[in-house]
């Protein structure tokens, strides 16, 4: 134990020496029990061919008043420098000197450029060396930033083997009262006891900062901010095996540390387990976390570019609904970073938590029974959400491309009659309470047998959101076929007459998963029955709802083949090729139909194809030039038949929606 001794005083100096004779000799170093004072600032460096085990039998408790530092060493000249500027991707960094770096270096790149609206963070990575040619360095792994020459410093460090185990340390309360371990390479800690002075205590317990491969296995985490906060670009780090109370978030990542996994993490009492500041892919893996009663926060807040959570239970006593910052506030030259990451949601119980993402390409649910997922695309910058059938929460989700896919045949519903406006509505100046009713509507432009859906009306509401048929049309007033206003309330003032028509809807609806197949087939049935058509000509207006968005887009294509049956006259089948989004989103072409069949004399066509888009009020307003819309396209079909006694037994859609080869 090399002479350290529980005695109530000051440790420091014995520590250092301690430790010191432990490196040179080769030897590990057991702390004997009791409370150890460390209150002096302790920086201990650890070289290449060095490995320190400290342990104790499990009744020591380190208290560490002071910053004390486990560290690897600088190998290279201060300050090197870019010979190249690096863009994100790259595999091969050149600088300015590169001859005492080698194979299994660390190499940190450092800039005061931030990166984040949010907390300014700036831009930082590290990377393990694979290799070394001249001066150009290649990384393990490619790199997650761009670096220009003048703004970024290059460090290189490398280390021997740092092993803590079966230590309790204890913060002595304060941000400058903490263990760092830093520019190392694979420490481990096992059975390790990181606490502080109270509960969500603002302190840290321990700081890993520009280090790569950390392994903590058996952590008990108490009282304190972050008891580990990985930070300044820490890399490839595992965290397994943790019993966390009284902490805002037990372990955090930030300042972009890079792909860190926590698995087998229980909580009681801290503000949130699953959270995390601006990082790249953090994932939580089997998390079960009891919030502290007063906190409502939700309890999954994810501020990384990337990342997962899975298999998570998170129960908020406060029963507040409630979501955080869902990811990195990036500036804007640096939002595209985002959307070369995916987030994935999977096996979430919660019934408080929000779940959301920001500067992500894609969101993946699966199985996640919460209130609510909110992802806005226009704000949060997420291209595409995928949830599955099993996962609750989904009407928050506005404005971005939903992909999905069936499982197995998607759910058609039953066609249903919707209003779809075509025109330009018309202020109203009086209804009168007659049979039928008369409305004024100057120079309304109507005729006999439009149809027009009134609103806006103030005294007599029974007209409200109500379509009716225009007849015995005037240049300033027309009828309302049939109906009788004499047992509504008295016209007072205001309401707009609004043409248009009542559409057949279709809307397929597909069982929602990941790994979609972009192939979506279906029948709708337009008409089945055994009544006569009633004229020798009727148009059916169709609106044709379908679910891919502008991931999908100038790649789609959709064929709609029309059947009509008449008992007496025989049947038609054309096949209509429609191409979708080709070129340009506001852009549909109908190819030539193709007659399928066709028996005796009948006729079934369709008429007026057009696409729209769900950012529309009306059918036909809006632009569709907003990439985060779906679309849904509106047609007619229009059949004939010999006579008005003639059946029209059966009009049936058959859809296939098909992504166009490349």
């Amino acid at each position: 134990m090399f002479g350290v001794l529980d005695n109530g005083s000051d440790v420091s100096d014995a520590l250092d020496s301690a430790i010191s004779a432990a490196l040179t000799l080769g030897r590990q170093l057991e702390l004997p029990p009791g409370d150890l004072i460390v209150g002096q600032s302790k920086t201990f460096t650890i070289t290449e061919d060095d490995t320190l085990r400290i342990w104790s039998r499990g009744d020591t408790r380190l208290h560490i008043g002071a910053i004390v530092t486990f560290q690897g060493t600088s190998v290279a000249p201060a300050n090197l420098h870019l010979a190249d500027a690096i863009c994100y991707g790259d595999t091969a960094i050149n600088i300015d000197n590169a001859s005492v770096i080698k194979v299994g270096d660390i190499i940190y790149l450092g800039s005061d450029t931030p990166v984040d609206t949010g907390y300014g963070y700036r831009k930082q990575m590290i990377q393990r060396v694979a290799a070394v040619g001249g001066n150009t360095v290649n990384p393990m792994e490619p790199c997650n930033f761009d670096f220009s020459p003048s703004e970024t410093i290059v460090s290189v460090f490398r280390s021997g083997k740092l092993i803590l185990d079966n230590l309790h340390i204890v913060n002595g309360g304060g941000l400058t009262k903490r263990l760092d371990i830093r520019r190392m390479i694979a420490p481990e800690l096992r059975r390790i006891r990181l606490e502080g002075p109270s509960a969500q205590h603002d302190t840290d317990v321990l700081l890993v900062g520009q280090t790569e491969s950390l392994v903590a296995e058996h952590i008990t985490c108490l009282n304190s901010r972050y008891s580990i906060n990985l930070s300044d670009g820490t890399r490839n780090s595992v965290i397994r095996h943790v019993v966390a109370r009284g902490c805002r978030h037990p372990i955090d990542a930030n300042a972009w540390a890079f792909n860190t996994l926590v698995q087998h993490l229980t909580g009681v009492d801290n503000i949130s387990c699953i959270e995390c500041h601006p990082c790249f892919l953090m994932k939580y893996e089997d998390v079960y976390d009891v919030l502290g009663p007063y906190e409502s926060q939700g309890g999954v807040v994810l501020r990384s570019i990337g990342g997962h959570v899975k298999r998570a239970v998170v129960h908020d006593p406060s029963g507040i609904v409630n979501g955080g910052p869902q990811s990195p506030l990036l500036l804007s030259e640096y939002q595209y970073i985002g959307q070369l990451y995916d987030r994935t949601y999977e096996d979430i119980v919660s019934s408080t938590a929000v779940l959301g993402a920001g500067d992500v390409r894609g969101l993946y649910v699966r199985n996640c029974q919460v209130p609510k997922l909110s992802i806005d695309g226009t704000s949060s910058r997420v291209s595409f959400v995928e949830v599955d059938d099993r996962s609750t929460g989904t009407h928050a989700i506005t404005r971005v491309s939903q992909r999905t896919a069936p499982r197995a045949a998607p759910i058609v519903l039953t066609p249903t009659r919707e209003w779809g406006a075509k025109g330009t509505p018309i202020a109203i100046t009086g209804i009168t309470r007659t049979r039928p009713g008369v409305v004024a509507a100057t120079a309304h432009g109507f005729s006999n047998g439009d149809v027009v859906r009134i609103d806006g009306v103030v005294g007599m509401t029974e007209v409200n959101e109500r379509e009716f048929t225009v007849a015995n049309a005037t240049t300033d007033t027309f009828e309302l076929s049939g109906v009788d206003t004499t047992v509504y309330r008295e016209y007072s003032k205001g309401g707009a007459a609004e043409p248009g028509m009542m559409m057949m809807t279709i809307s397929a609806r597909q069982v929602l998963y990941l790994g979609w197949d972009p192939k979506v087939e279906f029948e709708a049935i337009i008409r089945k029955t055994d009544t006569a058509l009633g004229a020798t000509s009727k148009t059916y207006p169709v609106k044709l709802q379908l679910n891919f968005g502008i991931q999908e887009a100038a790649r789609r294509m959709m064929f709609v083949t029309l059947t009509a049956y008449s008992v007496s006259r025989g049947l038609v089948r054309t096949l209509y090729p429609i191409q979708v989004f080709q070129g340009s989103p506001s852009n549909l072409t109908l190819g030539a139909a193709v007659s399928l069949e066709s028996d005796g004399i009948l006729t079934a066509v369709v008429n007026n194809i057009a696409p729209h888009y769900h950012s529309q009020v009306t059918a036909a307003g809006g632009d569709g030039s907003q990439d985060y819309d779906q679309y849904y396209a509106t047609f007619d079909i229009v059949t004939g038949v010999t006579k008005v006694s003639d059946p029209v037994n059966l009009i049936k859609l058959h859809v296939l929606e098909d992504r166009i080869a490349a």
